[in-house]
């Protein structure tokens, strides 16, 4: 999540958002036409390309992951481009930055040539329909939706603040990207100062229907409402069109001075095989939309989370290890007594999740910090990420907060997603996870955690019975959360007071 939304102060301003929204109290579920994914039909590019790949691997579908942001950007960007029939994106936010307009372009680019484009976005981070995503709306081959929003100030708290945080980018019903990066200049590595460290990974084949399923399920919802409903009236054709040539003018500069120069068309990458993907089975556990509108113990099966459920199962069949990154991570007493149970069977349980200097939200922080010393003494490893990125030159150092949600078993199964080890994803936001059983992507991910821990982490420990960080690449000891500050201290004293599904 971004950084500015989970902290507590979100309620007033939530409520101030809720109040200008044009949604009156009391109002009918959205009524929609309702569409559905396009079914491949064997003659457009990409299927031609990946049928004979699918054909050797039956039931098993293509994966490659993309832990670099400029490659992620890149790859969204061929995709779309590469796109004959349609292009379904679901994100949790997509900025008007530099990125989120190359990305907008794009989309009208494909548009233009008769690819059916639908873009659902939470409302909470739809910066009230500005005027460049109803430039967007208003073309004939683009729609917007808006997934739960603000009726009005009177909203309940509890539902206001459950949000739908997937994030899938499907092109053809062919490919797809899914993991934990929204569409913004920090995920992918072009914000001028503080930037995400985190992980996707592309998909091909049988998955990436089951991708398409559950964004159909949310598309076509009741919580989801058409922008135009909710920001009327729509701009006048001569501003459409003069938000689309700015659009255009701008996508022009990029191409010609930045990361566009480096792309490749995705056809040409799967043809020459420069497309490395590893087959493997795998399935998606994806929260149902109704989930955000129930938040008790006695909610229906719709509000239990499944990505919490496959995790579970998953590293239950574990026998060695389970290796967890979650960049907000929130046990509570029930994931403390989870996790000894898997250490006392045996199963090295290692955690990587921010440091108090890293994190962007620091009242995670404070909701992670009270079960350090337990997890530490019931056998589980843990590690605090960096706040930044170290290069060759370490007066340059970029400023960095780890936003990844991974789980690996046993170095052969592999989980990646949007769902973070807390209450919030849990029990408010909707989450999506994608299981893939593959020995070569879980020993990569597996490899990659090692490296990070040695280049990048402080281990933290007990030492007399008191909190100890050591900085795993230069064996520098800490008596306190390392490199935090004074106010960042303050701030998570005051935050430890808040309940924890609020964190």
């Amino acid at each position: 999540m971004k950084k500015h939304l989970l902290i507590w102060p979100l309620s007033i301003s939530a409520f101030a958002m809720a109040a200008c929204a044009a949604l009156p109290v009391g109002s009918q579920p959205a009524h929609h036409e309702e569409t559905y994914a396009l079914q491949p039909n064997g003659h457009s590019s990409l299927d031609r390309s990946l049928s004979a790949l699918e054909t050797r691997h039956p039931g098993k579908s293509g994966f490659r992951l993309l832990p670099r942001g400029e490659e992620a950007f890149l790859m969204r960007i061929a995709m779309i481009e590469a796109a004959e029939r349609s292009a379904d994106l679901q994100y949790y936010s997509i900025q008007n930055d530099r990125t989120g307009k190359m990305l907008l372009q794009s989309l009208i680019k494909a548009a233009d040539r008769g690819v059916r484009v639908r873009l659902l976005v939470d409302d909470l981070n739809l910066n009230g329909a500005d005027r460049t995503m109803l430039a967007l709306n208003g073309h004939k081959n683009i729609e917007i939706r808006a997934f739960n929003p603000f009726a009005s100030a009177n909203t309940d708290m509890g539902q206001m603040l459950q949000r739908m945080h997937n994030k899938a980018f499907i092109v053809d019903n062919a490919v797809a990207i899914a993991g934990g990066r929204n569409l913004a200049d920090e995920y992918f590595g072009l914000a001028d100062g503080f930037n995400f460290g985190d992980m996707d990974i592309f998909t091909a084949g049988p998955i990436t229907r089951q991708l398409s399923k559950s964004f159909d399920g949310y598309w076509n919802s009741e919580l989801s409402y058409p922008i135009a409903e909710l920001h009327p009236p729509a701009l006048a054709e001569k501003e459409l069109q003069e938000e689309r040539h700015k659009l255009e003018q701008f996508w022009n500069e990029e191409r010609e001075r930045g990361e566009l120069r480096k792309l490749i068309p995705l056809s040409t990458q799967l043809k020459k095989r420069n497309i490395r993907l590893h087959w493997a089975k795998a399935e998606l556990a994806a929260d149902e939309p109704e989930k955000v509108m129930y938040d008790n113990d006695d909610a229906p099966a719709q509000s239990v989370s499944k990505p919490a459920k496959a995790l579970a199962k998953t590293a239950n069949a574990s026998q060695r290890e389970l290796l967890i990154i979650s960049s907000y991570f929130i046990p509570r007493e029930q994931g403390v007594a989870w996790l000894k149970r898997l250490s006392d069977r045996g199963v090295n349980v290692r955690i990587l999740t921010n440091s108090l200097a890293s994190t962007d939200v620091v009242a995670a922080y404070s909701g992670f910090a009270p079960y350090r010393e337990a997890l530490l003494k019931n056998g589980a490893m843990l590690y605090e990420a960096k706040p930044y990125f170290p290069t060759h030159r370490e007066h340059k150092k970029r400023p960095l907060s780890l936003h990844t949600k991974l789980y690996v078993a046993d170095r052969k199964d592999l989980m990646i997603g949007s769902f973070n080890f807390d209450p919030r994803s849990v029990r408010h936001n909707t989450e999506m996870l994608l299981i893939i059983h593959s020995p070569e992507l879980a020993t990569e991910i597996a490899d990659m955690f090692n490296t990070t821990l040695a280049r990048n982490s402080y281990q933290v420990t007990l030492n007399n019975g008191e909190l100890t960080w050591k900085d795993m690449a230069t064996g520098k000891l800490y008596d306190d959360e390392p490199e935090a500050g004074f106010w960042r201290s303050v701030k998570s004293g005051l935050y430890s007071v808040l309940p924890e599904d609020q964190l």
